[in-house]
């Protein structure tokens, strides 16, 4: 599956702080391969709940893969998400993306756009 879109969104759901209503919000974010694991389209953007840290996040469900309270120093990001990922195994991470996207939908990252209608 391939993205149709460059912007990047996370998945908010009733356990953030923020008084949004659940669902995807877009953010600011920028790619971020994790070694072993560039399959994945895992992408770096600032918690909302602590916006001095730092958070690694899925593109196809906006569900955090590091730790969504966040890390000071973007490589500590990068390094929990690694480890959590590695941790899980590729055949359990794809089930578990699978079932959130089951769940919740697809991330607009992902929605076809029609192009004579933008």
């Amino acid at each position: 599956m391939k993205n149709k879109n460059k912007k990047y969104y996370i998945y908010l759901n009733h356990s953030s702080s923020i008084e949004e209503s659940s669902g995807y919000r877009e953010v600011e974010g920028k790619r971020c391969l994790l070694k072993g694991w560039e399959h994945l389209d895992t992408f770096l953007h600032k918690s909302i709940d602590y916006p001095d840290r730092w958070v690694i996040s899925e593109g196809r469900t906006g569900a955090s893969v590091s730790y969504a309270c966040g890390r000071k120093l973007q490589r500590e990001a990068k390094e929990e998400a690694i480890e959590r990922v590695r941790y899980m195994g590729s055949c359990d991470i794809e089930k578990q993306l699978t079932s959130i996207i089951n769940t919740q939908g697809i991330s607009p990252r992902y929605y076809e756009f029609d192009e004579e209608k933008i």
